[in-house]
């Protein structure tokens, strides 16, 4: 069975209005939070962080209060004891002074200059409230967002299930869409090619999109007006989201991007945000094609990086629309990276 495409390429809009119809919303799985997973909600902190008083310091723990009115001529006895940083705090300490500072007489610190409440103490919620919100919706965890779920005690969380992406690649261009998917929060399954598979892998709902090197026999396609790359088409089988991208490494490097990236984001729960830079370099591009221009950033300048291979190891590519014929040097451009 051939797939059906559409005969005419449908604008970049349509792209965008295809993925927008298919970004969500994600699943949501509750998991042990692990680096590089997105939360589905805010967390609230079910407890206080420190629990109780504490010392920042090593030192000497007391009441300020009792320090009152103290001066090098009328010291003042105040009942103290050593404490090291970390340590709980008694009901009535509320200050922490370096043990260098202090004389002793018994268990009495000898006190000539008054200590105002609070030196040395980290009360307790000091760090983080009870009930407090310390990560939103859409936190990419990393080290400290982790440490945040120690401090709080919660080792599983609410997670946005990374997207399963069924591809069907050749060993040849598997490795690089694998890398792609896994970069962009998704979880990439090779697959063998469609004739050898068939279709009912699609049908039982177990992926979140398709994607398929030159062709998917059963799928409802349409070409896309996109550059490079010859023959990228976008549509679904069976309701699930499909992405056909051209033979050539470079063509579907470009083609996921434009197409399939979106779509794989939006359901991993990433972000797909730019940030504008200025071009060193005019950029051409014919009308009629959306076009990806490799560009190599370096602040806030953005410098054409040209085509072919070596270009898309620039790093970095902006976009440019179908009724443009490119863009000027000096023009600020959306990059992504």
């Amino acid at each position: 069975m051939v797939p059906d495409v559409q005969p005419l390429p449908a604008p970049y809009s349509a792209v965008l209005a295809w993925a927008a119809a298919h970004a969500g919303p994600p699943r949501v799985e509750r998991n042990e939070a692990a680096s590089g997973r997105v939360l589905a909600g805010a967390v609230i902190a079910p407890r206080a962080v420190p629990p109780y008083a504490q010392a920042t310091i090593g030192g000497v723990a007391l009441c300020a209060a009792a320090t009152h009115g103290a001066a090098e001529y009328t010291p003042t006895l105040v009942p103290a004891r050593l404490v090291q940083a970390g340590d709980a705090l008694a009901d009535d300490e509320d200050a922490v002074i370096p043990a260098n500072t202090v004389d002793w007489m018994g268990s009495q610190a000898v006190i000539v200059t008054p200590v105002a409440s609070g030196s040395g103490v980290c009360g307790a919620g000091g760090i983080i409230a009870a009930g407090a919100v310390v990560l939103t919706a859409g936190t990419v965890l990393g080290a400290a967002a982790l440490a945040v779920l120690a401090a709080i005690g919660l080792a599983r969380v609410e997670l946005i299930r990374p997207p399963r992406v069924a591809l069907l690649a050749g060993p040849a261009l598997a490795p690089m869409l694998v890398a792609a998917l896994t970069a962009d929060g998704a979880i990439a399954e090779t697959l063998p090619g469609p004739t050898e598979y068939g279709a009912e892998w699609a049908r039982a709902g177990q992926f979140d999109a398709i994607l398929a090197i030159g062709g998917l026999p059963g799928a409802t396609l349409h070409c896309a007006a996109t550059r490079p790359g010859t023959g990228a088409a976008f549509g679904d089988l069976d309701g699930v989201p499909a992405i056909v991208l051209p033979p050539d490494a470079v063509g579907a490097l470009a083609t996921y991007l434009l197409l399939a990236r979106p779509v794989v984001r939006a359901r991993a729960g990433l972000p797909h945000n730019s940030r504008q830079a200025r071009l060193t370099a005019p950029v051409p591009s014919g009308l009629g094609w959306t076009e990806l221009v490799w560009l190599r950033c370096d602040g806030d300048s953005a410098t054409p990086a040209g085509a072919g291979l070596l270009a898309a190891t620039a790093g970095a590519y902006t976009v440019i629309a179908a009724g443009s014929e490119g863009a000027a040097a000096g023009a600020m451009v959306n990059t992504w990276t």
